[in-house]
Order: C-alpha cells, then sequence, then structure tokens
C-alpha cells in the first residue's frame, strides 16, 4: 500500500440528519419471517435493534405487537416501497438516518474504486489503519491507495463503506449484503484490515437478511474459518462466536464437515463442538443408516471403507476423523492448550483404527492430555482425563489393522514419541511396555517396539553401568546389565509384559510365519543377552576358565555362585522355545522343569537338548554327567519325548555304562560306600534308576536295546510293567462289558414292560 499526506477537512451532515424517524402504519414486507425477530419490551430494547439495524445496513426495522423485525433493505429502498395498509395498522416503521457524507478526509482508493474517509473513523475500526496512521500519516492529509486487496475492487467497496460509516449513521451501498460472494469477500477484508466487528456485521448483515441455504452457509463459515487466523484473544473470540452463531440452526445431517475447515485449530474445535449440539432430524437419522448399511455391506463385498487417513481429500469427514485431522495438522496449538485438547480428544472414536502414524500422534497426545490440570483436583466428584486408556485403546486398535504392522510400528513417532525409544522416563507421556501384550497388538509390531526400547536403555545408561561394575568400555554386556535390572525391577512394565505373552508363548507349538507375527516375536535379542549375563557368572568364574560351556553351565546347576531366581525363570520360559532351545547359552539343567507347564512340542525340544548337554558334558567330566543327569531327569517330561530320541538316550546310557567298565574315572561316584561295590555295579545301579524312569514300554526293537551290558533285570522290570499295563486294561474293559450288560438288560426290561 502506497500513502500521501495532507491536512484532512471533514464535514458530514447535521445531527438532525442522523436522527430515526417513525412512520406510524407503514411497513415495507407483510412477511414477518424476513429479518431476525426480537421482543421490545423496555427502551433500551428498542436502543440496541438500532444500534444493530445501522451497524448490519439495514434502512430500518418495523416494530408489531410487541416485537421487532429488521427489514434488510436499504434507505432508500424502503422509502420508495413502503406501504400503509389495512395489515400495516399498528405497526412502526423505523427508518434509519441516511449515510454520513465526508468532503475532507483520507481518500482510500483500490484501482478505479475510490471512498473518503474520516481517519479517526477508521482507526476505531481497523487495526490495519490504526497501525498505518501511526507510522506513515503523522499528518493525516492525502490518501492511501492499495496496490492489492484481497477480493479486488468490489471487496474493497464492501469494507470500506462500513469501516468509514460514522456512529449513528447508515451504512448505504452496497451494504445490506445479499451475496455469498459480497459477505466471503468482506470477511477476508476484515482478517487482511484486522476489523473483527466487519465479520460480525457483514455475516449478520447476510444472514439476517433471508434464509440462506446449507452450501452458503458453509461457504462463508469456511471463510470465516480462514479469518480466525488473523485475529487473537478477544478479537478471536468474537469472530469463532460469530460461527457459531451462524452454524446454530443447522441440522447435524447438514452440518458437513469440510477439509477447509481445518485450517484454524480454533475455529475447527468450535465447528466440532456446535455439530456435536446440534439438533437430529428424522432425514438426517435415515441418512445416517443408510450411510451405515452401505459401510456394512461394502465391507462384506470385500471393498474398501475410509479410514482416519481419508481416501479422497476433498470429501466430507466424520467427527473422529475430523477431529484427527485437525490436532495432526495443529499439534503444538493444542498441546499448549490442554483444556482445548481434552475437548478435542472427546470426538475421537477410539472404537475406530486410525491410519499409522497417525494413529502415533493421536495416542502420544491423549497421554499428554492425561496429566492433571489445577481443576482436576477440585472437588471429589471430579473424574481424572481417560487419556491413558484412550490412548492404549487408540495405539491397540490401529496397529492391528494394517497390513504390515512391523514397519508401522518402526515410525519413531511410535517407538520413540510413545514408548519413549531414547531416552525419556516413563510418565504421563510415555506408554507402558504391558500394552504390547494386549490382544489386539500384533506380535511383528510388539517385538519391533521391545527391541528399540531395550536398545535404548542400554546405549544410554551402559555407561554408568560400566562405571557402576568397574569395568572397562561400553560394550554390549553392560547393556545387558541394564536390561536384566529392568526385567527384575518392572521398568516401565517390562516385567508385567513377559508375564502376559508367556501363557500364549507357552502354547504356541508350530508358529506359522505372517506379517502378524507370532507370540515368539517377543524374544528379542536383547531379553536374550539379558538371559545370558544372567547365567554368566559361572563360567566366568577363575575356577571355570577354560571349560566348555555346558560344563560351566553346570556348576550352576549343581550350586554354583547363580542364584536360580524368579527373573531368571521368566526370562528362561520366555526363550527356550523361541530361540530354539538357547544354543550357545550355558544355563542350568534345573531350569528345564520350568518348562512342564508349555507344550508338547516344547517339552521334547527340552528332553533333546537336555541329552545334548548330558553328551557334551560326558566327555569333559563323565562324573559330573552321571550327578547331573540323576538330578535333571526327573524333571524332562520323557513321555512326550519322540520314539527316536527315546532310542538315542537308552544309547547314551549304555555308552556310559560301557565306557564305566573300562575306565573308573567314567563311573559315578558311589552314593553309599560300601564294601563289594565297584564302579561297574555302581554304573549298573545308576542305569537302572535312569531306565526306570523312561517309556520304554514305547520301544519297538527293546531286545536289541536293552540287550547287554544292561542289566538284564531291566527287561524284566519291562515286561512285568507291560503285564501290570494289560491287566489294568483289561479290568478296564470288563468293568466297561459289566456297564453295557447292565444297561442292555434294563433297556429289556423297560421293553418288556412298555
Amino acid at each position: 500500500s502506497q500513502s500521501r499526506s495532507r491536512s484532512p477537512h471533514i464535514a458530514i451532515r447535521t445531527m438532525a440528519d442522523l436522527e430515526w424517524q417513525q412512520l406510524a402504519g407503514s411497513d415495507v414486507t407483510p412477511d414477518d419471517k424476513v429479518g431476525r425477530s426480537a421482543a421490545v419490551v423496555l427502551e433500551d430494547d428498542l436502543e440496541s435493534m438500532k444500534k444493530d439495524c445501522l451497524e448490519f445496513g439495514y434502512g430500518g426495522f418495523v416494530v408489531k405487537k410487541g416485537f421487532a423485525h429488521f427489514r434488510p433493505y436499504s434507505r432508500e429502498f424502503i422509502l420508495a416501497h413502503k406501504t400503509a395498509t389495512f395489515f400495516d395498522r399498528g405497526s412502526v416503521l423505523h427508518l434509519a438516518p441516511p449515510s454520513a457524507v465526508v468532503d475532507g478526509g483520507v481518500s482510500v482508493t483500490c484501482g478505479t474504486a475510490s471512498r473518503r474517509a474520516d481517519p479517526s473513523v477508521l482507526c476505531e475500526k481497523s487495526g490495519y489503519f490504526a497501525s498505518a496512521f501511526r507510522h506513515s500519516w503523522a499528518v493525516t492529509e492525502g490518501g492511501h491507495a492499495f496496490v492489492e486487496f484481497p477480493g479486488g475492487e468490489r471487496a474493497m467497496q464492501v469494507a470500506l463503506a462500513w469501516l468509514s460509516t460514522t456512529s449513528g449513521a447508515a451504512v448505504g451501498e452496497p451494504w445490506p449484503l445479499r451475496s455469498c460472494d459480497d459477505v466471503c469477500d468482506a470477511v477476508a477484508s476484515a482478517a487482511y484490515l484486522d476489523a473483527p466487528r466487519l465479520v460480525r456485521a457483514a455475516v449478520r448483515s447476510w444472514s439476517l437478511g433471508a434464509e440462506r441455504a446449507r452450501e452458503e452457509q458453509l461457504r462463508v463459515a469456511g471463510a470465516i474459518v480462514e479469518a480466525t487466523l488473523q485475529f487473537e484473544d478477544s478479537d478471536q473470540e468474537l469472530v469463532i462466536f460469530e460461527l457459531r452463531q451462524l452454524l446454530h440452526n443447522l441440522p447435524k445431517h447438514q452440518l458437513v464437515l469440510a477439509p477447509e475447515f481445518l485450517a484454524a485449530p480454533a475455529a475447527g474445535l468450535e465447528i466440532l463442538e456446535a455439530r456435536q449440539v446440534a439438533k437430529e432430524t428424522l432425514m438426517g437419522h435415515m441418512k445416517q443408516v443408510g450411510e451405515w448399511v452401505g459401510s456394512v455391506m461394502g465391507r462384506a463385498d470385500g471393498g474398501d471403507h475410509r479410514s482416519h487417513s481419508g481416501t479422497d481429500p476433498e470429501a466430507p469427514l466424520s467427527s473422529s476423523e475430523f477431529a484427527v485431522r485437525l490436532l495432526d495438522r495443529h499439534r503444538a496449538y493444542f498441546l499448549a492448550r490442554r483444556v482445548a485438547l481434552r475437548q478435542l480428544l472427546g470426538h475421537v472414536d477410539v472404537s475406530t483404527a486410525i491410519s499409522p502414524p497417525l494413529c502415533f500422534g493421536v495416542a502420544s497426545a491423549a497421554l499428554a492430555a492425561s496429566s492433571a490440570l489445577p481443576g482436576d483436583l477440585a472437588g471429589d466428584a471430579s473424574e481424572p482425563f481417560p487419556g491413558r486408556a484412550m490412548a492404549v485403546e487408540i495405539f491397540e486398535r490401529s496397529v492391528g489393522a494394517v497390513e504390515f504392522p512391523a514397519e508401522a510400528a518402526a515410525d519413531p513417532s511410535c517407538v520413540n514419541g510413545l514408548f519413549g525409544a531414547g531416552g525419556r522416563t516413563l510418565g504421563d507421556d510415555v506408554l507402558a511396555l504391558d500394552v504390547l501384550a494386549r490382544p489386539l497388538v500384533p506380535p511383528a509390531a510388539a517385538s519391533v517396539v521391545l527391541s528399540r526400547v531395550l536398545s535404548s536403555w542400554g546405549a544410554i545408561e551402559a555407561c554408568s553401568c560400566t562405571d557402576q561394575n568397574g569395568c572397562e568400555g561400553g560394550d554390549g554386556s553392560d547393556a545387558a546389565d541394564v536390561i536384566l535390572a529392568g526385567v527384575a525391577s518392572d521398568r516401565q512394565k517390562l516385567r508385567l509384559m513377559l508375564q502376559q505373552a508367556l501363557p500364549r508363548i507357552a502354547e504356541e507349538s508350530d508358529p506359522a510365519g505372517s506379517d502378524w507375527g507370532t507370540s515368539f516375536d517377543y524374544a528379542v535379542p536383547e531379553l536374550r543377552a539379558a538371559f545370558a549375563r544372567a547365567v554368566s557368572s559361572a563360567s566366568s568364574s577363575p575356577s571355570n576358565r577354560g571349560a566348555s560351556s555346558a560344563a560351566a553351565g553346570e556348576e550352576v546347576a549343581m550350586g554354583g555362585s547363580v542364584v536360580v531366581d524368579d527373573t531368571v525363570r521368566l526370562l528362561f520360559r520366555v526363550l527356550f522355545q523361541p530361540t530354539g532351545g538357547l544354543p550357545g547359552v550355558a544355563f542350568p539343567l534345573s531350569l528345564f522343569g520350568e518348562l512342564r507347564g508349555h507344550n508338547a512340542h516344547c517339552r521334547s525340544l527340552a528332553a533333546r537338548c537336555a541329552v545334548a548337554r548330558l553328551r557334551e558334558m560326558f566327555a569333559f567330566d563323565p562324573r559330573r554327567a552321571w550327578r547331573v543327569a540323576d538330578s535333571v531327569w526327573p524333571t524332562i517330561s520323557w513321555d512326550d519325548a519322540e520314539e527316536s530320541l527315546l532310542e538315542d538316550v537308552v544309547a547314551m546310557l549304555r555308552s556310559w555304562l560301557i565306557a564305566a567298565k573300562r575306565a573308573p574315572s567314567a563311573a559315578p561316584a558311589p552314593v553309599v560306600e560300601a564294601p563289594g561295590r565297584d564302579n561297574k555295579a555302581e554304573a549298573k545301579l545308576a542305569v537302572v534308576r535312569l531306565l526306570a524312569k523312561l517309556p520304554l514300554h514305547r520301544l519297538s526293537n527293546t531286545e536289541h536295546l536293552l540287550g547287554p551290558p544292561v542289566p538284564a533285570h531291566v527287561l524284566a522290570l519291562l515286561a512285568q510293567r507291560g503285564v501290570e499295563r494289560d491287566s489294568q486294561r483289561i479290568s478296564a474293559l470288563e468293568a466297561e462289558n459289566e456297564r453295557l450288560r447292565s444297561d442292555v438288560s434294563r433297556l429289556q426290561a423297560e421293553l418288556r414292560r412298555a
């Protein structure tokens, strides 16, 4: 814009010209529905009507039977078309004063359009002109030319007609506003010229003049939404109030949430609130039911249905979709205003999936909204905002609805923003890890989040952990210490998450690979490293250096320095089957007893691992192998072992027995020192004890497998057990036959009586 300066000379009409005229028995239209109707009881009510009439650019109003009705026409039109008929008796037409004429002042131009105005009037109504006068027009003389103006010359004429009107005078042409284009241009001009009252005047001049179509009202609402971005504090509240008034009478099915309403956060939230309290008509209810039926049929036919991501950016949005997109677009605004954030989240439908990564941002915002406000603690009746529960449900439903959950969960807004990977401590704005064990969360996604969070613990706290242990360097073992301590202390509900996932791991026998994942995905490498650290003290002790991993691990099983506590047991149960038996980790074989409640496949795997570990141990220290076998044998579920494994076990014991005959060092230590008991006899006794606990009846070639050097009475014992099983089966069959004969006799007796 450009400005010039010279001393203004301002002249307006006399005060007599600015007085209202009253014409009894006159009107300009018999339709009382045109214009706003308001009760007039006191003189103050009449003065308020006069003030509004002038501000909206109307030429007058009629008072009839205690009610006042605006007449949305210019003063000249009313004078030319006023009536005085029988039906107008008792009416009083209040005619507005004519427009003021400014002979001096400043000239405001845009292109070929110009308008003279009093600078003081412009300063009062427009922040733009007040700033221009303060900085450029020290001597208010000359004019001001707009190089560009939103809406062009017509928009400037509409805005300047209102801005230049003095108090108590009518606005004049082109007011009152009749077209939707004019009111939209006026609203845009008000935002450009920092004139919030112009928004109110333009919107009401147009909306109160006649019944307006829904499409026009929504278009004007979009213009107001854009304008709110240019105002702050009380000015913005005034503009938003006009937006609320404009949409007040629209029924719910007509108040469409268009994407353009997302431009301003405060206005968008106001539109959501207006739609929530809008009336539901029969037509709207029928439309809602029709849309619901269509969506259900579309899903049944395999068709796509729109999620919160929005397949068509220009399509109308549901309340939940609108709230989600409004939060995503103005996240900083709502996070800085907790009350507004809670209002917005109240419109989000948590039962509907939200597309990632949008869902993670909404969930983290819900967590932020859950922190207490000063008003939350006032009174016992106040309920805390359920932000954490909302965040959990949004995450669970949304991440479980995507095609590739692992890829979605790897987004930084999830692992960092929602679960705190990267150094954030557990608080109101971070989800606990037990959420990952919820039924609708894909294990593939859970494993990604769990691995990232545990890795961040180790990466951040490895140095401090190293200092505490007196070690040098920040290697992976220090991270394992941090994770192990986190399991023991239930950091971020990690232990609870493992306990909740454990039943699913124990039931999973032969998982099939899929994008959803399996319960075995919870066994992330970081947990394996923590378990290895928990059982590594035996192998790292000086007495076991140079020993094999299996032998060193059995030092723990035979009462070494590592205590098998609940944390070690929990990690073992979680990790054993998913990792294929924890290969390379020397753990106590006594832990196999923890797997009794797991599936048969897991118990069979435990038996195979035990046999392999005992074979390795016997090669290093035979006496220890005999001793460990005696202690571990009862913990193994041999009934679940395959026949081939049972044959391997018998063959292993035969080889041990042969080795004991050849070398005294390969024989077991005597349980009781007694004369006449040599190494061979002690080995035979040990083999008999171990074989007695195996289901030998499942072997198909017992005579060969249990032949010499296995003591002969083992076969005799097997035969005796076979006879006992056969006797029990015969007894059971005889009892069943007796019951059947009794039932047949009873039925025959009933037939004879019939």
